[in-house]
């Protein structure tokens, strides 16, 4: 397997277990277990710890601009942007559930002081997004202008949030995208 392989196969492997155990059961042992390899192979692609979490940070937020791309290169009003946003994440999330765990223990992890800048970029950058999406609504009427667009930002991502911790407690027994695009399209529809 070459280094690259290896890399993304620990990184992979790294969610798994997080998903599984939760964030601070993360340990290079159990990694190596199931890679088949010893904690200091890993070590010699992830000097620290550290650097393995955030490698999984990465691997969380690589599709980001793959979806933020995808919009802008289409001719979408703000709301069909919107939907088209959760719409791509939870499918994501659907073909990738572990992904999740990221997702959910993103609040943990900001404690470190060595990750807390990298998860406050991806976390940002969301949102930031989003929240372009919901200016050129007002811009445009299809969004009430006397909205606070950060205030609806948060409603709306909070709901994703909700919904994906839901899925996640319930062994992921629902279909994550409709439940999402549902109550997207129903916050949407009130505003």
């Amino acid at each position: 397997m070459s280094a690259s392989h290896r890399k993304d196969s620990i990184v992979k492997t790294s969610i798994e277990v997080m998903n599984e155990y939760g964030v601070q059961a993360l340990s290079t042992k159990e990694v190596a277990k199931r890679e088949g390899i010893s904690e200091g192979a890993i070590f010699k692609h992830f000097p620290k710890k550290n650097d393995l979490i955030v490698a999984t940070l990465e691997q969380y937020a690589e599709y980001d601009e793959v979806i933020f791309e995808a919009i802008n290169q289409k001719s979408m009003d703000a709301k069909e942007a919107i939907v088209y946003f959760f719409d791509e994440f939870s499918s994501h999330y659907e073909e990738y559930p572990a992904i999740t765990a990221i997702d959910q223990a993103l609040d943990e992890l900001r404690y470190n002081p060595e990750l807390e800048e990298r998860i406050k970029e991806v976390i940002d950058k969301r949102r930031e997004y989003l929240l372009t999406l919901i200016e050129k609504g007002q811009r445009t009427g299809l969004i009430e202008n006397d909205l606070d667009k950060a205030d609806l930002v948060e409603i709306i991502l909070g709901t994703f949030h909700g919904i994906c911790l839901k899925w996640r407690i319930s062994n992921y027994n629902f279909s994550l995208k409709e439940k999402t695009l549902r109550a997207i399209k129903m916050i949407l529809g009130i505003f």
